[in-house]
C-alpha cells in the first residue's frame, strides 16, 4: 500500500502535551459560502466531531460549536475551495499546546465536491457525498454512507466502515489502519485494505475487479462475487480467513498456510505440502479459472464457502 499520510499534526508531540484544561462554555458558528459542485472543501481540526452531508446547492453551510479555548478557526474560501483550519498553537494563556480543544460541526457541501480531512480524535461522518473522498484521523473512527467516487481513509486506532449499499457501481477503497476495524459493505471494483490487529470485512454489491487485504493478527471476511479476470489477494500472519463466493464463481486458487487448518466447501480438500511438515497447500479451478484468488496464511484457518 502507498506510505502512509495519516495526519500533518506532530502526533507525538501532541499527546505528551496534552493537558485537562478547566471546563469552558462552548461558542455557536454559523457559517456560509459559495463553492462550486466540482469544487473542494479540506477541513483541519484536533477533536470534537465533523458530520458531513451533500446537497444539490452551489455552496456550503457550516453550524455547530467550538470550544471557548479555540481562538482561532479560520473559515475561508474563493468559490473553488475551501478551508475550515484550526490553529494548533491557539492559547488563552493555559491553553496553548492542549489536543483536546472541541470542534463539532455539521456541514452542508456540494455532492460532487471533493472533501478532505484530516483530525487528530474526532469522529468523521459523512453522507450523500458522490465526489472523491480523502479522510484521516489517529484514533476517531469514520463512517461513509452512499457512494463517493473514490474513498481513502487512514487511521491509527479509529474503525473505517463504508456502507455503499444501493449503489451496484462499486466505489474503489483504499483503508489503512493500525488496530482499527475495517468493514466495508455494498462496494466493488476494485478494493485495497490492510490493518495490523483489526478484523476486516467485505460485503460487495457490486462485482469485486482487484482486491489486496492484509492483515496481521486480525481476521478477513469476504463475501463478494468476482469479475471475470479479477484479482483477489489476501494475506494473514495468524488471522483467520472466510471467502464465501457464489455457486458459478469461476476461479482459480491458490491457498496456503504453514499451520492452519483449510476448509473447503468449493472443491477438493487442502493436501500437505510434505510427509513431516505442518503446512498444506490447495490449488484447484471453478468455471474457466479467469480469475485468480490467492491465500495465504501462516498459523489462521482458511474457510473456503459458497454463499
Amino acid at each position: 500500500m502507498k506510505r502512509s499520510r495519516l495526519t500533518p499534526f506532530p502526533i507525538a508531540g501532541l499527546l505528551l502535551l496534552a493537558l485537562a484544561g478547566p471546563a469552558t462554555a462552548d461558542r455557536a458558528i454559523e457559517e456560509h459560502l459559495e463553492l462550486s459542485a466540482d469544487g473542494e472543501l479540506a477541513v483541519e481540526i484536533l477533536s470534537g466531531s465533523l458530520v458531513i452531508h451533500g446537497w444539490d446547492r452551489p455552496e456550503l453551510q457550516i453550524k455547530g460549536t467550538v470550544e471557548d479555548d479555540v481562538e482561532d478557526l479560520e473559515i475561508s474560501g474563493n468559490g473553488t475551495r475551501a478551508w475550515i483550519e484550526m490553529d494548533t498553537e491557539l492559547s488563552h494563556g493555559h491553553s496553548r499546546g492542549r489536543v483536546d480543544l472541541d470542534v463539532d460541526l455539521e456541514i452542508w457541501m456540494p455532492a460532487s465536491a471533493r472533501l478532505e480531512v484530516d483530525t487528530l480524535s474526532a469522529g468523521i461522518e459523512v453522507s450523500g457525498l458522490a465526489g472523491s473522498l480523502e479522510l484521516g484521523s489517529v484514533s476517531g473512527q469514520i463512517i461513509v454512507s452512499g457512494a463517493p467516487a473514490e474513498l481513502d481513509a487512514e487511521t491509527v486506532s479509529g474503525d473505517v466502515r463504508l456502507d455503499g449499499s444501493g449503489t451496484r457501481t462499486g466505489t474503489p477503497v483504499s483503508v489503512e489502519t493500525v488496530s482499527g476495524n475495517v468493514v466495508l459493505r455494498g462496494v466493488g471494483g476494485k478494493i485495497d485494505a490492510s490493518t495490523v490487529s483489526g478484523r476486516i470485512e467485505l460485503g460487495a454489491v457490486a462485482v469485486v475487479t482487484d482486491a489486496d487485504l492484509e492483515t496481521v493478527s486480525g481476521s478477513v471476511s469476504i463475501e463478494a462475487a468476482l469479475a471475470p479476470g479479477a484479482r483477489v489477494d489476501v494475506n494473514s500472519h495468524s488471522g483467520s480467513i472466510t471467502l464465501r463466493l457464489p455457486a458459478d464463481t469461476s476461479a482459480s486458487f491458490d491457498i496456503s498456510t504453514f499451520s492452519g487448518s483449510v476448509a473447503n466447501d468449493l472443491g477438493p480438500a487442502a493436501q500437505r505440502i510434505d510427509r513431516f511438515g505442518p503446512g498444506k497447500a490447495l490449488e484447484f479451478s471453478l468455471g474457466d479459472g479467469s480469475a485468480e484468488v490467492s491465500v495465504e496464511t501462516f498459523s489462521g484457518s482458511v474457510s473456503l464457502k459458497r454463499q
